[in-house]
């Protein structure tokens, strides 16, 4: 078929039933300018929503049309229409979320990363396993329509084999919030997603080399900006470069992904909106020396917040089919062994093998 004739199926298939009550675990940026709007896009049913500061509650509550507010997740576990916990926590405080809600039957949708560090990131999937509930992971990027897109083309033989792949990300991003403070900073809650997506993508790479850096005047340990080089057995090569320090000029984030047959290309939305391009277009450009020529795909969804819709649908399609929700607890432990592989990287200035990782 020729390319200009493909219907893409980018969308995430929609439960057969999604009147499913979620209960929302705080009332951050990312669910009141995310995860709520898409939620309302979608149909899904939200029953409640805690927030350790009961006014943030309110307000989203008060904004979405959400039912109930609750002092705290304890409260919430009283409610038997709440089938699904969607926690929205940090890192460090996810765990016990888990872990208080898990023996009541819940399922979980919690945001990335699970946990900083794999081995407490890995007692949270046993905890989710061992109570027989199905545990997802919002590594939304992957669920971009572009994303989808992409992969379609990639698996439909339309690229060919992978070469090269290149994320080049120029942005403004102060990592201002209190909590964030500590050594992981850029790669760990900013750059995660594209390596996530890369694993979708492609899989795991057979070795990484990392460089992470700061601005002299940032009085934070932590990394915000970073170069990563991913290279894979088949001999194709990824370089991921994302940098927060951008005051100066127009923010971009852009992609190209490259294979044997021809590429695509386009850029990302973010959540401030700011960047330059238009992440509505997947450019597509073949490689035919006899028919060489570039179609653009139209992709009206952007990331924010349609590719939020993606991770709730698939965790609800698997608990009525018993599946495994895309992407999984498991899958996300391979995404957060990688971030810290690159860490150690940056730390020991070598590349680091599949082995170790």
């Amino acid at each position: 078929m020729n390319i200009k004739e493909l219907d893409i199926k980018y969308l995430p298939q929609m439960p057969a039933n999604k009147s499913r009550g979620i209960g929302i675990v705080g009332a951050g940026a990312i669910i009141t300018g995310a995860q709520l709007p898409a939620y309302k896009i979608a149909g899904f049913n939200v029953v409640g929503i805690t927030n350790r500061t009961r006014s943030r509650a309110e307000s989203a509550a008060k904004s979405f049309d959400i039912p109930n507010v609750y002092d705290n997740i304890e409260d919430m576990l009283s409610n038997d229409d709440i089938e699904i916990l969607d926690i929205a926590l940090t890192p460090d405080t996810q765990m016990d979320a888990v872990r208080i809600a898990a023996p009541t039957g819940r399922h979980f949708l919690c945001q990335k990363p699970l946990h900083e560090k794999p081995a407490l990131a890995a007692q949270i999937v046993k905890m989710a396993n061992e109570a027989g509930v199905k545990l997802a992971v919002n590594q939304q990027l992957r669920w971009d329509g572009r994303m989808r897109a992409v992969k379609y083309l990639f698996e439909n033989g339309y690229l060919g084999e992978p070469t090269l792949a290149t994320i080049n990300v120029n942005i403004h991003n102060p990592f201002d919030l209190p909590w964030l403070g500590g050594d992981h900073v850029e790669v760990m809650y900013h750059s995660i997603h594209y390596f996530d997506t890369i694993r979708y993508l492609f899989g795991e790479p057979d070795r990484i080399f990392s460089s992470g850096g700061k601005l002299s005047t940032q009085d934070r340990p932590g990394e915000t900006r970073s170069t990563t080089i991913l290279e894979y057995a088949s001999g194709a090569t990824v370089l991921v470069h994302s940098s927060s320090n951008n005051t100066m000029d127009t923010e971009y984030a852009e992609f190209r992904f490259e294979g044997t047959e021809g590429i695509v290309r386009g850029d990302f939305h973010l959540f401030s909106g700011a960047a330059k391009g238009n992440p509505r277009v997947l450019t597509y450009v073949s490689n035919s020396l006899d028919n060489r020529y570039t179609f653009d795909f139209h992709i009206p969804e952007l990331r924010v917040p349609h590719a939020f819709i993606g991770p709730m649908a698939s965790l609800m399609k698997a608990i009525e089919e018993d599946s495994t929700p895309d992407p999984s607890g498991e899958d996300n432990l391979n995404t957060i062994r990688l971030v810290n592989a690159i860490y150690r990287s940056m730390r020991e200035h070598r590349a680091i093998e599949k082995s170790e990782f």
